[in-house]
């Protein structure tokens, strides 16, 4: 088992683990992401279920719509993402503080637009328009 040894640490140098955590993440981004694709495509389908039930009864189609586009953006995004943390080099420390933060940013930005597409989803259910999906 690896151990973080401060006393030996240099900052010129770059931890072979903290590499391949990153890029083995790849593969888990890119299997959440390929999930979530089929899950926005079944959203979206059921967006266009609600459509075709006239008024009232499909009137809150457009907010699943658009919840649906957004889950199927956010997950495109992460599929590329993914496929761009797997083929990445890391050659300097300053290259792996930058590939660190760029992964903390693309999680916030899942983060928020997993808790906007949940509201709008539960808003087109709750007010009748997920009568197509379940």
């Amino acid at each position: 088992m690896e151990t973080l040894d401060h006393s030996q640490s240099n900052s010129s140098q770059i931890s072979e683990r903290a590499i391949r955590n990153l890029q083995q993440s790849s593969v888990w981004i890119i299997i959440v992401s390929s999930v979530g694709l089929f899950m926005g495509l079944y959203f979206l389908y059921g967006a266009f279920q609600n459509m075709d039930r006239g008024y009232g009864r499909g009137d809150m189609a457009g907010v699943m719509l658009i919840a649906a586009l957004i889950v199927l953006a956010q997950h495109i995004l992460g599929l590329t993402y993914g496929i761009a943390l797997s083929k990445l080099k890391i050659y300097s420390p300053e290259e792996l503080d930058n590939a660190s933060s760029k992964q903390m940013a693309y999680w916030v930005f899942c983060g928020i637009v997993s808790i906007i597409s949940f509201l709008l989803i539960l808003m087109a259910i709750s007010n009748g328009g997920g009568r197509g999906l379940f």
